[in-house]
């Protein structure tokens, strides 16, 4: 969620640049000309405050954004991973793929796929694991 702090301060600024503002267009015409560049560099002060602050809650909103989307695809792996020992397998309709590591999985939460050096003897390039799978024969 976005810093609520964050939220009213931007807020804040758009109402003390829109009273600059209204200010500026009510004043009368004999006002000097000094104070009317001192309200101006205050009203462009509250600007460029307010663009910082949105510019924040953009940034948070992108990486709130990026992490739904990785929690997403982390429940979609486990709602289809299964574990047929000694590794894993995604299980989907009727595809069955892989199979990965376990410690990878386990451990870091990573499908890496195993590599298969026949007779049911399989190597994780990632972690360097070995798995022997009961069709293994010594």
């Amino acid at each position: 969620m976005v810093d609520l702090t964050l939220f009213s301060s931007a807020l804040s600024a758009v109402k003390t640049a829109r009273e600059i503002a209204q200010l500026l267009k009510e004043t009368d015409l004999s006002l000097e000309k000094a104070e009317q560049k001192s309200r101006l560099a205050d009203l462009l002060y509250a600007l460029a405050e307010l663009k910082s602050e949105l510019a924040e809650i953009q940034h948070e909103v992108i990486d709130r954004d990026e992490k739904i989307k990785q929690l997403q695809e982390a429940l979609q792996i486990k709602k289809h991973i299964v574990w047929e020992q000694p590794y894993y397998w995604l299980q989907t309709n009727d595809n069955k793929e892989g199979p990965f590591c376990q410690r990878c999985y386990d451990q870091d939460v990573k499908l890496v796929r195993l590599q298969g050096y026949g007779e049911g003897r399989w190597e994780c390039k990632g972690c360097k694991s070995f798995y022997k799978d009961k069709t293994f024969y010594e």
